[in-house]
């Protein structure tokens, strides 16, 4: 199981979530299959740091994931 990251990192994911998830979104949809992989892979640690600050931006959230969750690569979807 991983460990709880610490205090700095999970503040600052809280603090630049609201920023970066338009930029994911952006990504994934991007053409090239290796962007996507690494924007999906990132999602998933952002929302692990964000804790409980993930739900206050829920919808953008949703929004992002869904990208990835019809994503025509197998490998983008189980990101």
């Amino acid at each position: 199981m991983l460990t709880r990251p610490n205090l700095g990192c999970r503040e600052l994911v809280k603090r630049n979530l609201i920023r970066i998830l338009p930029a994911i979104r952006n990504d994934l949809t991007d053409w090239v299959v290796a962007g996507r992989i690494k924007s999906a892979q990132l999602l998933a640690i952002l929302t692990w740091q964000a804790e409980e600050t993930i739900t206050q931006h829920l919808e953008d959230t949703l929004q992002v994931c869904s990208k990835a969750i019809v994503d025509d690569e197998t490998i983008v979807r189980e990101q």
